[in-house]
């Protein structure tokens, strides 16, 4: 049981601290949703960046200069 699903567990007229951990569970989720789209959009990133490496070593080896105005 991962520390969401404990923190839900917890009865709120049961214990004093229950709705700090409901609200602390919602916290959790939230900053796992957060962490995935980090992921996702660095991920991205770094897949462009991989493409752009291969363009750049491409036109090296070709001859053709390394910038181009608007590229």
């Amino acid at each position: 049981m991962d520390i969401v699903e404990r923190l839900r567990s917890i009865d709120i007229s049961w214990s004093e601290h229950g709705e700090w951990c409901a609200e602390a569970a919602d916290v959790i989720e939230k900053l796992r949703e957060t962490n995935i789209m980090q992921a996702r959009w660095l991920y991205e990133a770094q897949q462009e960046n991989k493409l752009f490496k291969e363009k750049v070593r491409q036109w090296l080896n070709e001859g053709k200069p390394t910038a181009m105005e608007g590229e």
